[in-house]
């Protein structure tokens, strides 16, 4: 979720997900990777730590990924900052294309906010 605005947001997966599967993989991504905020906008990410993959095994034309990931995200309103830490897990299907692999799928299958304050300084 780099791109907040819905407007801007499936340009912006074009790079990173196959065309056919742009209104799968980023409704998915809306349910499952979006960040609200107490104002109701979407944070944005800033930053990505600690991926792990857990498993990758082969599909039919490519591979599936088992992940998990830490999202650092902000974001503000009336000069308040807003800074959350999310835990993710979640299964990614890539496929090679003309020498580029790209997004075909995702299941987010956890997104939790770390309820106690890090020394990222993220709200609970």
């Amino acid at each position: 979720m780099l791109e907040t605005r819905s407007d801007r947001f499936d340009a912006a997966m074009m790079p990173f997900v196959e065309a056919d599967s742009i209104g799968a993989v980023g409704g998915e991504i809306r349910r499952g990777l979006s960040v609200s905020l107490p104002s109701g906008a979407l944070a944005r990410v800033e930053a990505v730590d600690e991926i792990d993959i857990q498993d990758v095994s082969e599909t039919e034309g490519g591979s599936r990924i088992l992940a998990s990931w830490y999202a650092y995200a902000s974001g503000g309103h009336w000069g308040h900052q807003h800074r959350r830490v999310i835990e993710y897990r979640a299964l990614l299907d890539v496929d090679e294309k003309q020498g580029v692999w790209k997004l075909t799928d995702l299941t987010v299958l956890k997104a939790r906010t770390l309820t106690a304050p890090s020394a990222t300084g993220a709200d609970p």
